[in-house]
């Protein structure tokens, strides 16, 4: 269930690293963290492992989109 949205956001990271060099930081944490979590999904049950990745991925979604908003002056 992890796996998935890990590999999305691996793809990605390298994507925007070899084209923009911006962003990418975020995203291959993001997949980090989505793979260290996928070693404790299988001892926790299916509604928390659906927590975290949400959670996970909502966390992701936040920075990125805070940082490519414009600042306010």
């Amino acid at each position: 269930m992890l796996a998935g949205p890990a590999i999305y956001l691996l793809s990605h990271a390298i994507y925007f690293r070899l084209t923009t060099h911006t962003g990418w930081v975020l995203r291959a944490v993001g997949a980090a963290v989505l793979g260290s979590a996928s070693a404790a999904a299988y001892w926790l049950p299916s509604y928390a492992v659906v927590l975290a990745l949400v959670l996970i991925l909502l966390a992701v979604a936040v920075t990125l989109t805070r940082d490519a908003s414009p600042s306010e002056s």
